[in-house]
């Protein structure tokens, strides 16, 4: 993919993110995706125009959250591709980012590409969300956890939501009809000890369609029994 994809299809205030090294990182990054799509399922996105919107600009979206600025320390669970957080990585080099993915053949693709694009703020964790919330060294550790097409809201939470420190928040991608199924604003999980601040909604076209990233507030610590094991987690949702 050539500079067309970021000139052409990336939406004007997304664009004014990048300098020119961001512009030169994202593009290799995009290139890293294509070739290792070749073999591993990174991504279904064939056009450049999906792929500025669907993959770069909805990961930048985050930067226009009130606050963000303020984030130092973030984790992107589920990562796949390195969706939202390499792009995130690329274009805030202060921030400290980490990812995790359990897929060994995924994680395997995120070190060489960030080894490749001399990310140095961001590193890999190659396990299960659940299993690291439950690990000393990473409970409450980040100022923000972020999710992108990562499970459903219910089960997102219980796996996440010890990563976050108190005060710090969720930022939980989802569609128009994810929303419609979700908690509304307001609600609370007195035993995760987070509330859903509210929903941003943002389009980058029509072709786009409407998305949402729910914020979620940690207001106090969870309780010591979360998170479960995935398998409690999946045939017992918490209801939230």
């Amino acid at each position: 993919m050539n500079i067309k994809l970021i000139e052409e299809y990336i939406p004007s205030h997304i664009k004014e993110l990048m300098d020119d090294r961001a512009k030169e990182k994202m593009l290799e990054f995009a290139g890293e995706i294509i070739e290792a799509n070749k073999e591993l399922n990174l991504t279904a996105i064939k056009t450049e125009k999906d792929f500025a919107e669907k993959h770069i600009a909805d990961s930048l979206q985050p930067a226009f959250i009130k606050g963000f600025e303020k984030i130092k320390v973030i984790a992107d669970t589920g990562s796949g591709a390195g969706l939202p957080g390499i792009p995130l990585g690329i274009v805030f080099p202060d921030k400290k980012i980490t990812l995790i993915e359990s897929n060994n053949k995924k994680s395997g693709f995120l070190n060489k590409a960030i080894k490749n694009l001399n990310l140095l703020n961001i590193t890999v964790i190659t396990d299960r969300a659940e299993v690291i919330s439950r690990d000393p060294l990473l409970n409450d550790e980040y100022d923000a956890v972020i999710m992108r097409a990562f499970a459903p809201f219910a089960m997102a939470m219980e796996m996440t939501c010890c990563l976050v420190k108190e005060k710090g928040i969720i930022m939980y991608y989802c569609s128009e009809k994810q929303k419609q199924e979700m908690p509304v604003s307001g609600k609370k999980s007195e035993e995760l000890g987070i509330k859903i601040k509210e929903f941003v909604k943002y389009s980058f076209s029509e072709d786009f369609g409407t998305r949402y990233i729910a914020i979620v507030e940690k207001l106090w610590k969870s309780k010591k029994k979360y998170p479960r094991q995935y398998a409690n987690i999946k045939k017992n949702s918490l209801k939230i």
